[in-house]
């Protein structure tokens, strides 16, 4: 049997809903991996400070996961170029900056597991393709505030 192509967008709703659900422990995993990762420096930044526009990702990305527009990708992408011009403020380095992206991919992929788990009726293109948009996601996120952080370190450099 053929997977329906509108399943597609009705198992991504129900992750979306899944991750948002999950919102709290997809933080608190991700605190954990950048709190334990010597390279990223978090040690003079409380969990506010530290978490500051996860939620507007987590959003972004939870919009993007339902209704996949240009709105959305406009909106995530200025949430993302928010978070590069936080970070550059923070002195985080552009390596500290992927390697964060990095640590918020596994914690996704955390719960993008607990959710195959959860809904072991979905057809394997359904589970890759909803593996796929929020890698792309995170990706684009990614690197928009790398862009933003560039920008920052160039504004600097020309500065000098």
């Amino acid at each position: 049997m053929c997977p329906d192509p509108t399943s597609r967008e009705s198992a991504l709703a129900r992750l979306a809903d899944h991750l948002d659900a999950a919102r709290e422990l997809i933080s608190a995993h991700w605190v954990d991996l950048l709190r334990a990762d010597p390279s990223i420096p978090t040690c003079a930044l409380g969990e506010r400070a530290l978490i500051d526009d996860l939620p507007d990702i987590l959003d972004d990305l939870s919009q993007t996961l339902r209704r996949r527009t240009l709105s959305v990708a406009e909106q995530s992408g200025e949430d993302a170029a928010k978070h590069g011009v936080t970070r550059w403020n923070q002195g985080f380095d552009p390596g500290a900056l992927r390697r964060e992206f990095a640590h918020l991919s596994a914690a996704l992929a955390v719960q993008l597991t607990v959710f195959e788990e959860r809904h072991p009726h979905l057809f394997a293109d359904q589970r890759n393709f909803a593996r796929s948009t929020v890698q792309g996601f995170l990706a684009a996120t990614m690197e928009e505030a790398a862009m933003q952080f560039a920008a920052r370190q160039k504004g600097q450099a020309g500065a000098v």
